[in-house]
């Protein structure tokens, strides 16, 4: 399977899945979990997850102050405000990406 002109097999997918299952975001600090973002981010967009979550969930007012914005932006500045609660939208997002991983894994191993 190809992404972005890169092959991605099962092996990657399970490496990426099992460094996913052993980090504990509950004991990193803030300069740790940019350093997490940095190592996954160009296959696991957080910062866009975290951001199209918190302006899904905004007011009228916060869309159109931030209709310009990328997801990633806003989930980036966001996250550079309150690292909490950052963390704890990770812990869950964590959780999905994991599932994400294994339900793509199964699909290759189908092909």
């Amino acid at each position: 399977m190809k992404v972005d002109g890169r092959e991605i097999n099962c092996t990657n997918l399970e490496e990426r899945k099992r460094y996913l299952e052993n980090i504990d975001v509950k004991s990193l600090n803030e300069t740790k979990v940019q350093t997490f973002v940095d190592e996954v981010g160009h296959w696991y967009p957080v910062y866009e997850h975290y951001g199209e979550r918190l302006y899904a969930s905004n007011s009228l007012l916060y869309k159109v102050s931030h209709c310009f914005d990328t997801y990633t932006k806003i989930g980036k500045d966001a996250a550079l405000s309150d690292i909490n609660k950052f963390k704890e939208f990770l812990q869950e997002d964590i959780k999905e990406e994991i599932q994400n991983l294994a339900n793509r894994i199964l699909r290759i191993q189908n092909q």
